[in-house]
């Protein structure tokens, strides 16, 4: 693939400007600063062209510019349009805009003058992923296989704890850091499954020990249940065979007491009917008993009456009427007369009717307190022996007959143990389901930890320690005779130079990765390369230049050289010139010099011109 033309608007100290390579053969390009004769050609803009060609595709440029630092002062935005043809003759058309009113900060790639969005097998990428597939290089391999500058970083030129890092870059290990942070994104997420894993493991572990200990203490407490239930009863079975045996003697004894009891309330009955009946009787005489007092009152009144009328009479003969010494009425002598009798009669009859009870109540006390004694005495043996042996009995037979009743407990001791051995089986269940579930906590646990020692090895192995440190060291043999071989084509062997990739500090003798390099000439012993002369710093920075060209390889034939030649009289350049062409395989070469030793080895020449900050691209 090689590159026809560059145009472009407002970049740098250029208006517009438009290089045409379309012929194929090399160039070479000078400067004319026209502002100022002090410094000649510098600062004419002859170092923009590069850095326009490696911005255009890549957005990046050889000296480093920041991204609105390209826009000129001749307008408000800029762009550059590069056309290359590859190896099927199709025309790559990329233009790369910069604050562009319209395309603002877009990029357009364009395959035949069609879209590239509408190439099948690329649209799926962004325009810049496009322009690196469809070139077949990056900008980091572009800049350090294309453009031979000084301008740029180079190992040479590096320091001593700089030197690794930018080899990696060259190398572009840095892809390796996507490995290393997918290992360790990978490692996190495993390292935080492992823990997840870790933590259900031990709680369905103490689960499962859990569920097994309880299984343990259910299967003691059903056998000490059975021990119990076999111990209760045979106790039970003795209880109801005395039971048995004392229910017949027990049942004698109620019948007794239930005789004893008849007899006792047989007694109370006829005690309750000879009450009844001295009652009556004293109740009758009672009222026997008051009306003769009533009418005993009655006659003794009516006697004194007539005793006072009596006397009355004889002091008053000729009265004959007299006053009651009660009421203090008048009564008639004749009528007191005959109360007195009739009173007389009552109580005669009265005191008839008391004879006449006495003798009956007589035989009705005698007969009571016969009956009482009686009473006295069944009520002290019943009290002595039926109502405390009743009573012992009723205890007796309630005993018994909760003894009785105690067998029916074996059997909810039964459904108890029915009830555990539910449990039990549910129990082994839970455990059987337990103990799967760990087993398959435990592969997945175990297969997890080897997943996170993969991710620990190639974290390990993306790391600074791992591949990056096995490229660069395996490549550095390589680079040092590669560059040797350049260098004595150069040089005719006077001068050789050597990597170091470790350097043991004095303080502390501690090894540190710090890639050296050496330079030794004639039979001079090696020294670094900071303190070479400026011819022998640019021998040997273009020998390393070129062994890099090595490595990477592209399908660009084009090599941009800017201002390598400083320090190398003409017989070197020549050399220079031969081993561009040759050795990196480029026949197409913009080379940028002052040197007019340079200048006389290309037929086709070019001159930047800087008028009035102005710079022009004009044909020699």
């Amino acid at each position: 693939m090689r590159l026809n033309s560059v145009i472009g608007h407002n970049f740098g100290t250029y208006r517009d400007f438009r290089f045409d390579l379309s012929s194929g053969d090399s160039a070479f390009i000078g400067g004319e600063n026209r502002d100022t004769h002090t410094i000649d050609s510098n600062g004419s803009g002859k170092s923009l062209l590069i850095d326009a060609i490696v911005w255009c595709p890549f957005d990046m440029t050889v000296r480093g510019f920041s991204k609105d630092t390209v826009i000129g002062l001749f307008d408000d935005h800029t762009f550059v349009t590069e056309e290359w043809l590859d190896d099927d003759e199709r025309i790559i058309e990329i233009t790369r805009y910069r604050n562009h009113p319209t395309f603002k900060n877009e990029v357009v790639l364009k395959i035949d003058g069609t879209d590239s969005s509408k190439i099948t097998t690329i649209k799926d990428l962004g325009t810049n992923e496009q322009i690196v597939k469809v070139l077949g290089i990056d900008g980091i391999s572009f800049l350090h296989s294309i453009a031979f500058s000084k301008s740029r970083q180079s190992i040479c030129d590096a320091k001593e704890n700089e030197r690794r890092k930018l080899l990696g870059h060259i190398l572009n290990t840095g892809r390796v850091d996507y490995g290393l942070k997918n290992a360790r994104k990978d490692r996190k997420a495993l390292e935080k499954q492992i823990h997840q894993l870790e933590l259900l493991y031990e709680t369905t572990r103490t689960e499962y020990i859990g569920t097994k200990k309880r299984i343990e203490d259910i299967d003691q407490t059903i056998r000490d249940e059975e021990r119990q239930n076999s111990m209760q009863g045979r106790l039970r079975a003795r209880a109801y065979k005395k039971y048995k045996m004392r229910r017949g003697t027990i049942k004698v004894q109620i019948k007794y007491k239930n005789i004893e009891t008849l007899r006792y309330r047989r007694i109370i009955k006829e005690y309750d009917s000879v009450s009844a009946r001295l009652e009556s009787l004293e109740s009758k005489a009672s009222s026997l008993r008051s009306k003769y007092n009533e009418v005993n009152d009655k006659f003794e009144a009516a006697t004194d009456l007539l005793k006072a009328s009596e006397r009355t009479l004889n002091d008053y003969k000729k009265k004959v009427d007299t006053k009651c010494p009660a009421c203090k009425q008048r009564i008639p002598f004749e009528h007191l007369k005959d109360s007195i009798k009739r009173f007389e009669k009552i109580r005669r009859d009265l005191v008839s009717d008391l004879k006449d009870l006495e003798p009956r109540r007589q035989r009705l006390i005698e007969k009571y307190n016969k009956v009482a004694v009686q009473i006295e005495r069944a009520e002290s043996k019943i009290d002595r022996n039926i109502k405390s042996d009743y009573r012992y009995c009723e205890h007796e037979v309630g005993r018994l007959h909760e003894e009785l009743e105690a067998p029916f407990e074996f059997n909810e001791s039964k459904s108890n143990i029915e009830a555990l051995h539910y449990k039990r089986s549910a129990l082994k269940k839970a455990k059987k389901l337990l103990k799967m579930k760990r087993n398959e906590i435990k592969q997945k646990l175990d297969k997890t930890r080897v997943q996170f020692s993969i991710a620990e090895f190639w974290v390990d192995g993306f790391g600074n320690k791992g591949i990056k440190t096995y490229i660069i060291n395996g490549v550095l043999d390589f680079l040092q005779e590669r560059a040797n071989e350049y260098l004595r084509h150069l040089t005719d062997g006077y001068i050789t130079m050597a990597f170091e990739s470790e350097k043991q500090l004095k303080t502390s003798e501690r090894v540190v990765d710090k890639l050296l390099l050496n330079v030794k000439t004639g039979k001079r012993p090696f020294k670094p390369y900071h303190i070479c002369s400026r011819g022998e710093q640019a021998r040997v920075w273009l020998a390393m230049e070129l062994a890099l060209n090595n490595i990477i390889r592209s399908r660009i034939d084009l090599a941009l050289v800017d201002e390598a030649f400083d320090g190398i009289d003409p017989t070197g350049i020549n050399r220079v010139m031969k081993l561009l062409a040759n050795e990196s395989d480029k026949h197409q070469i913009i080379c940028i010099s002052h040197n007019d030793n340079v200048k006389k080895l290309f037929h086709k020449k070019y001159t930047v011109i800087m008028e009035k900050d102005e710079s022009r691209l004009v044909a020699a």
